[in-house]
């Protein structure tokens, strides 16, 4: 587990954006290609090691390519009527190096020539470099993304070619993912501290988590410990640098940003329902019930955004399940919460929880997401908490 006082990595993470007719390109490889990227053990460039010994050294490749590619792209190219997005993205086909990810290498134009202004932002995470228009894109018009031979990989190979596609807008806007901030590296942030058991197994959080204005956080009753909880990130309690506080106001803000959406479709019971990208809205409390399934249906687009509106509380039945399919995921996943979230025994949950009051979770439970609240505490029982 590190702490502040260590030298702590930071993702940066950039918000996949989209909806409506965005597919997903992709590319196809000539045989050197997928000889080069199948050639057995890889470093994190994408090669295999043993070449990449051999030009650390001054030795050849063996003639194959080591040229990155642009596997996908969104919107995809030759799409049209796509709803207006905030934000074009390409994603390689190996880890490139974050000092070409820049505007001078991801260009916009449109209409025509025209010039986008932006900036451009990459997630090592997933290969992913993404352009964000200073201003809204114009409706009905079609753009012009190039990816330029200047984007380079970890190991400072260029692309072999611009990577260059349309797409064309509708008239509507593409629904935005509620703003994180500072809190896209955080798995856990609470208000009143972070309780532990590893009874039933050691839990683990894959990623930072944020204590605010309390910092007290116990595992089994003693100071957390470098496996109770596993904190495979920084925990950040009330930290000097106000990592914890800045984090803690972001979630207020993302709360905010949740709740005062439109309202959307009311529901309650959320057991054994097929949902597409949407707003859902309770007054008061929404549950899924023991054993039951909430099936996400991104509908073939990678970045559709569910947000649930709860009044008061979210229960989640022990053994029940989110399931995302066609494309969902759980980073475009919210559930702004009036009160407390309770997530029962062996529950597999999808999406953050922006509760006011308190995140509980039962024994043995998984979350692919982030637990969020602003005034109560975190109680974990050897659960697993993955960012998404």
């Amino acid at each position: 587990m590190k702490t502040t006082q260590n030298a702590a990595l930071i993702l940066f993470l950039s918000t996949v954006a989209g909806c409506g007719q965005q597919l997903v390109e992709f590319l196809d490889l000539s045989t050197s290609d997928v000889n080069d990227m199948a050639a057995g053990a890889g470093d994190l460039a994408g090669r295999d090691l043993a070449v990449a010994d051999m030009r650390s050294a001054g030795g050849g490749d063996g003639g194959q390519s080591t040229a990155p590619h642009v596997i996908a792209t969104n919107p995809a190219g030759g799409a049209t009527s796509v709803c207006i997005p905030f934000q074009i993205d390409a994603t390689f086909d190996k880890q490139m190096d974050p000092l070409t990810m820049i505007a001078a290498n991801f260009k916009l134009t449109g209409p025509g020539t025209t010039p986008v202004q932006g900036t451009v932002s990459y997630d090592d995470r997933t290969s992913t470099a993404s352009f964000l228009p200073s201003s809204s894109l114009t409706a009905t018009t079609t753009y012009t993304a190039t990816v330029t031979t200047g984007a380079k990989d970890a190991a400072g190979d260029a692309l072999a070619a611009n990577k260059v596609w349309t797409f064309m807008n509708d008239a509507t806007p593409c629904t935005l993912p509620v703003n994180l901030r500072s809190l896209g590296t955080f798995v856990a942030v609470a208000g009143a501290g972070l309780t532990n058991s590893n009874s039933m197994g050691i839990s683990v959080l894959n990623g930072d988590v944020g204590l605010s204005p309390t910092a007290t956080c116990l595992g089994d009753g003693s100071p957390c410990s470098a496996i109770d909880p596993t904190i495979n990130g920084t925990l950040y309690a009330n930290d000097p640098a106000g990592k914890a506080a800045t984090a803690k106001a972001d979630l207020i803000s993302a709360y905010n940003d949740a709740q005062g959406r439109p309202p959307g479709t009311v529901e309650a019971d959320l057991s054994g329902l097929v949902l597409a990208p949407g707003v859902y809205t309770s007054a008061t409390t929404m549950m899924v019930a023991t054993s039951a399934t909430l099936t996400l249906d991104g509908q073939g687009d990678p970045n559709a955004v569910w947000i649930f509106q709860i009044g008061s509380a979210l229960t989640v039945g022990t053994g029940a399940e989110v399931k995302l399919v066609n494309g969902a995921k759980a980073a475009n996943v919210f559930w702004a919460i009036g009160s407390s979230s309770t997530l029962n025994a062996n529950v597999k949950f999808k999406g953050t929880v922006l509760a006011q009051s308190s995140n509980s979770v039962g024994t043995g439970s998984t979350v692919d997401g982030r637990l969020f609240c602003s005034t109560g505490a975190i109680t974990l029982l050897s659960d697993t908490i993955n960012l998404p």
